[in-house]
Formats: C-alpha cells, structure tokens, sequence
C-alpha cells in the first residue's frame, strides 16, 4: 500500500529484472472501499473488481488500471517484498 502526493492509494509491488537495484513499482490504483486509515508500507489483501479506468504513473509514465475494493484486510509482509516470479 502506497499514497502518492495527493493522498490518493495505490497497490504497489515491486518487480525486478535482474535486482534489487533494477527495481520499478508496478502499481494499481484503488477506488470503492478503501480502508479509511491508511499507512504507507501497510500490506493489504484486497477483494473487489477490475474496472476499464486507466491514469499514468508520474514515475515512468507507464498505465495504471483501477481497482474497486469491495473489501480489504491488513495482512503480514512477506519475507521477501520483491516480486520476481514472472522471471522464472
């Protein structure tokens, strides 16, 4: 869970390339249900919808989709916040 300059949160998880230091956030942005306390660095598990809305990420001018929460949970942080499994 992450809040960009305005407030408005995001579902972010980080996904790399080769290493940490190759990094970049993948992030989708939430509407509906949001919890209303949110912390940065909070870890959610979200159910809901996916919904056709789309903005760009300031970051890499990249697409962001839109997600309406119908409902949410803190959970614990993973051991590991890196998100490699599409790399095999």
């Amino acid at each position: 869970m992450a809040l960009d300059g305005t407030g408005a949160p995001y579902l972010v998880r980080m996904s790399l390339n080769c290493c940490a230091a190759d990094a970049q956030p993948v992030k989708i942005a939430l509407t509906g249900k949001v919890p209303p306390v949110l912390q940065p660095d909070t870890w959610l598990e979200i159910t809901g919808t996916y919904t056709p809305r789309r903005t760009k990420d300031p970051v890499n001018d990249g697409p962001v989709p839109y997600f309406r929460i119908t409902a949410a949970k803190p959970v614990a942080a993973p051991s590991d916040p890196y998100d490699d499994a599409w790399n095999g």
